[in-house]
């Protein structure tokens, strides 16, 4: 989901104007990284899909023998409209072989510019991407004043937990959690002033050095004393949640780390996202509370 955002947004760029060319439609399979280890037979099969197109015609022959160039033109033109970025990153495109690709493999532009992508680019605008494309939730997503134990049962009727639409300044609270996944949590937290806390995994909220989602699954888990209610102070506040198939393990949560909430400042909301981006999908859903 927020991998597909990503290579739309940087299509829109390379590709402005064009429509469905055979290169337009590589360019999204072949950086994506559910195919980073996928032929290019595989990927030709691909595009023919999404054109209806026959595997045995003379049409797929030609899209399957041109692929190598349509992919050399892709990262040559992520080159041009990003080079001033990407050296600032470290990093460059260079060519030396025959159409366009170095001796080296790993130095070719494809992967050059596949790294640079999803190590730099795409951890930098992940954050405001993934706001604009989380699917916004309700029901699956709920405050309950902190007070209220966590039921030992999950069978019992949770109904008549009073549920606060709008949050009371500086009232202890749990978050309940409901998702439609499986997978593991990562759950962000900013408020109105832009400050982000990581509430999964964490300490003080969830569990460490990951938390697996359950239904429901209640944060704080339990009351234990190092544990901590979420309380607020702004007027608003954002919660994020990230639901992954794959662990991911942050080097800077884990059973040493004194704070119990995690601010995120740009170093670690970057490194998330670097992390993210090695997968090949993940889904993101989203809540924002009121408060007064």
């Amino acid at each position: 989901m927020l991998q597909d955002a990503f290579l739309e947004r940087i299509s829109q760029q390379l590709y402005p104007k064009e429509k469905e060319t055979y290169e337009q439609l590589c360019f999204p399979l072949r950086w994506h990284p559910r195919n980073y280890t996928q032929s290019q037979g595989f990927i030709s099969q691909q595009i023919a899909k999404q054109l209806n197109m026959n595997t045995e015609s003379k049409s797929f022959q030609n899209l399957s023998s041109g692929l190598s160039l349509f992919i050399a033109r892709s990262a040559d033109k992520i080159w041009k409209n990003f080079q001033e970025e990407m050296i600032a990153d470290g990093f460059t495109v260079e060519r030396t072989g025959q159409r366009g690709q170095p001796r080296n493999e790993d130095q070719s532009p494809y992967h050059v510019t596949y790294q640079w992508l999803w190590e730099k680019k795409f951890p930098r605008m992940a954050w405001e991407l993934a706001k604009k494309e989380a699917y916004p939730v309700k029901d699956e997503m709920e405050m309950i004043p902190y007070e209220i134990p966590v039921p030992d049962d999950n069978r019992m009727i949770t109904a008549r937990i009073p549920r606060e639409e709008t949050l009371q300044k500086e009232k202890d609270y749990r978050l309940k959690l409901n998702l439609p996944n499986t997978g593991y949590l990562l759950l962000i937290n900013e408020s109105a002033n832009g400050d982000k806390c990581l509430i999964s995994p964490s300490k003080a909220y969830a569990e460490i050095p990951s938390c697996r989602l359950s239904q429901p699954l209640y944060l704080p888990p339990d009351n234990d004393r190092h544990r901590a209610p979420l309380a607020f102070g702004t007027e608003k506040e954002l919660f994020l949640a990230i639901v992954t198939e794959q662990e991911i393990t942050l080097s800077w949560i884990n059973e040493y780390y004194r704070n119990e909430d995690v601010d995120l400042d740009e170093q670690h909301l970057f490194e998330i996202f670097q992390d993210v981006g090695k997968l090949s999908d993940c889904q993101i859903f989203q809540r924002v509370f009121k408060v007064s």
